[in-house]
């Protein structure tokens, strides 16, 4: 049996199956293989036909000729192979989740891209808005460290003058207490000095008068004897009413008591 030259089918599983012959290659075809339907074909025109193939090597190499040519599909269900035909890798089917996924990952990228940009530049702007911050800060720390540093000499004055202080309320109370202390002697003092005093009153005042004389001869008439080396000094003391005819006392002080008798 003559082997049949197929340009669709790589076997002729169905050799009941109707077919056209190429006018060119004369390879044969199925009408089912080239979704042609056999009763629209005269035997005139299946006498001139040429395969799809046939058509686009004369399209290519610029031949002109009447005839007709069809947009028929080559693919059908259960489709038989054509021999000696690569083997075609079926394409993926495109999905509404593949598509989606491919958005994403170009959004991905691209928000990818923008948020890094966005990120340097408010990076950047950041810097540069924290930069005179920054020297204030710098100018700040080294005026804290100048006052800190005037703040301990003070402080340190403050101690140094709280012990002083300290130390002269100690010292002021001890002259306190001295200057009591001398108050009440010098007290004593005068008091003993006291006990040797005369005071002699109700004495005529006169112009250039001699007390020593007169204390001397009041002494003589009461019987005391009095040396006038024994009078330390004499003298009259202001009236305490001005206004008063009475004469001003004279109170005289003397080396040691004397007992005076009055007569």
């Amino acid at each position: 049996m003559e082997e049949l030259n197929w340009g669709c089918c790589v076997t002729n599983e169905s050799k009941d199956d109707s077919y056209i012959t190429c006018l060119k290659c004369k390879k044969r075809f199925h009408y089912a293989c080239m979704s042609l339907d056999d009763n629209s074909f005269s035997p005139e025109m299946e006498n001139v036909w040429t395969c799809p193939e046939c058509v686009r090597q004369v399209r290519k190499g610029f031949k002109n000729d009447n005839t007709p040519v069809r947009n028929v599909s080559t693919s059908r269900v259960n489709k038989r192979l054509a021999l000696n035909s690569p083997v075609v890798e079926k394409e993926e089917s495109i999905t509404r989740e593949s598509v989606c996924s491919i958005v994403q990952n170009c959004l991905s990228e691209v928000m990818k891209d923008s948020f890094a940009k966005l990120n340097e530049s408010i990076k950047l702007n950041i810097q540069n808005e924290m930069k005179p911050l920054r020297e204030e800060l710098i100018t700040m720390n080294t005026s804290m460290t100048l006052l800190l540093a005037q703040y301990e000499e003070l402080k340190a004055e403050c101690s140094e003058s709280k012990r002083k202080i300290t130390a002269l309320e100690v010292e002021n109370n001890e002259l306190k207490s001295n200057v009591c202390d001398l108050q009440l002697r010098c007290n004593n003092i005068e008091q003993r000095l006291r006990q040797n005093n005369i005071e002699i009153q109700c004495i005529p005042e006169h112009k250039n008068e001699n007390l020593l004389s007169i204390i001397n001869n009041l002494a003589t008439v009461v019987g005391c004897e009095l040396d006038s080396k024994e009078i330390l000094n004499f003298t009259r003391t202001a009236k305490a009413n001005r206004t008063s005819t009475r004469s001003r006392k004279t109170p005289s002080s003397v080396k040691e008591r004397k007992e005076i008798s009055w007569i």
